[in-house]
C-alpha cells in the first residue's frame, strides 16, 4: 500500500483499513522526532522497539519511552514491549540486557534476535527468515518466539 508520504496523516489512512486487515503493521525510521512515527503510534496496538543491548542504546530509549507515553494521552489502548536486537554472547551485552530489564519503563521481551546475517539479508531480499531455508532457521525460531512471546502479552494466543 503507498502510504509512504502520510507523514504525520498515517493514523488518519490506516485506521479506516483497520477493519479489512487481521494485522497491519507500520515499520518506522528510529527517529522519535519523525512525524511519521508519532503518527503510527496513534493507529497502532502495540510498538515493537528494537534496541541493542549496548549503552549508547540504554540512553535512546527515554526519548522513545516519552514518546510512547504522550501518545498514550490520544491511543490509551497502546502497549509497547522492547526487543532486544542483534544480542550477542559477551559480559557487555548480557550486562546491558540487565540493565534494561530493571531501569526501562517499556517492558523488554524475554525472546532476543541474535546478531545474525540471517537478519541482515532478509533485509535485503525483502523476506524473512522463515522463508529463507534451513540455513536461516536459528534466526527464524528466534523470530517466530518473539512474535509467540508478543501475541502472549498482548493476550492474542
Amino acid at each position: 500500500m503507498g502510504i509512504a508520504h502520510a507523514q504525520n496523516k498515517l493514523h488518519q489512512l490506516v485506521r479506516p483499513l483497520a477493519a479489512d486487515y487481521e494485522y497491519i503493521v507500520i515499520d518506522c525510521p528510529p527517529a522519535v522526532d519523525a512525524p511519521v512515527t508519532q503518527s503510527a503510534l496513534l493507529a497502532s496496538d502495540v510498538c515493537l522497539i528494537p534496541l541493542q543491548p549496548t549503552p549508547s542504546d540504554l540512553w535512546a530509549t527515554q526519548g522513545i519511552t516519552e514518546l510512547i507515553n504522550r501518545a498514550r494521552l490520544v491511543n490509551n489502548d497502546l502497549r509497547a514491549f522492547v526487543v532486544a536486537n542483534r544480542v550477542s554472547h559477551t559480559r557487555l551485552c548480557h550486562d546491558a540486557l540487565d540493565v534494561m530489564r530493571e531501569d526501562s519503563d517499556v517492558p523488554v521481551l524475554d525472546a532476543t534476535l541474535g546478531s545474525r546475517m540471517s537478519f541482515q539479508q532478509a533485509a535485503l531480499e525483502g523476506s524473512v527468515p522463515a522463508r529463507m531455508g534451513s540455513a536461516h532457521k536459528v534466526a527464524a525460531a528466534e523470530s517466530q518466539a518473539v512474535a509467540r512471546e508478543m501475541y502472549e502479552r498482548m493476550g492474542w494466543l
